[in-house]
């Protein structure tokens, strides 16, 4: 079964209607099978005298600090900007927004309304917008600070040392401003130096150091500084026993002009000779306190024995065994005299 509603659509074009909308399929039949189930179509009319609407589009300027949740009372409306748009009722509309990237505009979101839609009869005028935030370019600055320290080693040779801070700040230049938005300055530190310890010296520790924009170059000086040092000098004999001693007090690296040849001849005069001496040849003063030892011997006359008992001794051996071998000739006689 097929309907086609001329009769209403005339009726209803004679009244100053007209047909916006048909819903209605062609050649539309009900079909058995259909049973009992019921199908709505609608047929959408309007008068001929309000056939066309308002769509309004409005651009947003939203600040970056109400982002993302955005609605037009968030930001200031761009007056110069606002569209407005007359659609015939039923029309489908397309609409070209403004070119806001070449103000420095970017897009961050539009209602679907803004870009296109269609009029329907009855609806109100309609009100779409669509929020943008500024273009922005990313600005660095940087302030170098330099600190050089330089170290006079124990040998009085040079070192250098250079640090460096690097004080920052960022910001963005608006594009739609044209003017740069900066962001404070940021706080570095120099890091504490400590030098390389040595024995024997002291030194300074160079302390770390907050620098900020306002901050120069700067250098530092670092002197190794000898400590007191103690030479012992120890003169001993053969058995151990301390002779004499000298103590020699100066500063570590320095010279001392200790020479232990006038003490070693005095003990010569008395008997003793040098075994050794361990007196380095360098005559520097070392870290702390160094020992050297001269070790010497003493030496002992050796009184010779008296021989006159030793000689009469041998003489009364040597005439008892002249005895013995003229007893053992008479001995050998006798027995010869046996044996014939």
């Amino acid at each position: 079964m097929s309907h086609k509603p001329t009769v209403e659509t005339d009726r209803l074009a004679d009244e100053g209607y007209v047909i916006v909308d048909n819903e209605l399929p062609q050649n539309a039949r009900l079909m058995a099978e259909d049973g009992e189930q019921e199908k709505e179509y609608k047929i959408i009319i309007s008068k001929q005298n309000s056939q066309v609407q308002q769509i309004t589009v409005f651009y947003v300027d939203i600040p970056d600090d109400r982002l993302p949740i955005v609605k037009p009372s968030s930001g200031r409306i761009i007056d110069n900007r606002t569209q407005r748009l007359n659609v015939t009722e039923g029309q489908t509309y397309n609409n070209k927004l403004w070119d806001f990237e070449s103000a420095g505009y970017e897009l961050f979101k539009a209602d679907k309304g803004a870009l296109k839609g269609k009029y329907f009869a009855g609806s109100p005028e309609q009100q779409y917008y669509v929020y943008l935030t500024h273009q922005t370019t990313p600005l660095k600055k940087e302030h170098h600070v330099t600190r050089t320290i330089q170290i006079t080693m124990p040998d009085q040779t040079q070192q250098l040392v250079t640090q460096e801070a690097i004080v920052t700040r960022f910001g963005v230049h608006d594009e739609v401003l044209g003017s740069d938005i900066w962001q404070e300055w940021s706080k570095e530190v120099l890091p504490e130096y400590i030098p390389t310890p040595i024995d024997g010296y002291d030194t300074l520790t160079i302390p770390a150091e907050q620098v900020d924009e306002n901050a120069s170059d700067r250098s530092e000086k670092i002197v190794y500084t000898p400590q007191t040092a103690k030479i012992q000098v120890k003169f001993i004999d053969q058995t151990g026993t301390e002779l004499v001693s000298k103590e020699l007090i100066g500063k570590t690296g320095e010279e001392f002009d200790y020479d232990p040849t006038s003490q070693i001849k005095s003990f010569e005069a008395e008997g003793y000779v040098l075994d050794k001496n361990t007196v380095p040849a360098d005559h520097h003063f070392l870290a702390g306190t160094q020992t050297y030892v001269i070790n010497l011997k003493k030496l002992v006359a050796v009184t010779p024995h008296d021989n006159s008992k030793t000689e009469s001794t041998i003489e009364q051996i040597k005439s008892t065994d002249d005895e013995k071998t003229e007893n053992k000739k008479g001995i050998f006689a006798a027995f010869k005299g046996y044996f014939k």
